[in-house]
């Protein structure tokens, strides 16, 4: 998710309480020109303690979660370093069998 995103989340939360800009500004302290940017995805950025304000108003939360769906670049060579060290090698190189291709 990224900051677009959550200003668009945002937005529809705040609708959906029946929230002003202005009343949301002025309890998370920040300036509505702010706001209106986040909600309309025209800020590249945003402090966390502005946004933290911000999400705790509205009952939101930040969920933090690791995600593992791409080994990174080390992942990738330390599985080589192992596999050459165990003797099993190309398992992700293509073998060709009769013809067809297999992974």
């Amino acid at each position: 998710m990224d900051l677009l995103e959550i200003g668009r989340l945002i937005r529809e939360k705040r609708k959906s309480l029946k929230i002003t800009q202005s009343e949301l500004c002025k309890s998370a302290d920040i300036s509505r020109a702010t706001l209106s940017r986040l909600e309309n995805a025209s800020l590249p950025e945003i402090g966390y303690v502005k946004l933290s304000k911000i999400l705790d108003y509205l009952e939101l939360q930040f969920e933090v979660v690791v995600s593992h769906l791409l080994p990174t670049l080390d992942d990738i060579v330390r599985e080589q370093e192992n596999e050459e060290r165990t003797g099993r090698l190309d398992r992700f190189k293509p073998s060709y069998n009769n013809g067809e291709r297999e992974l």
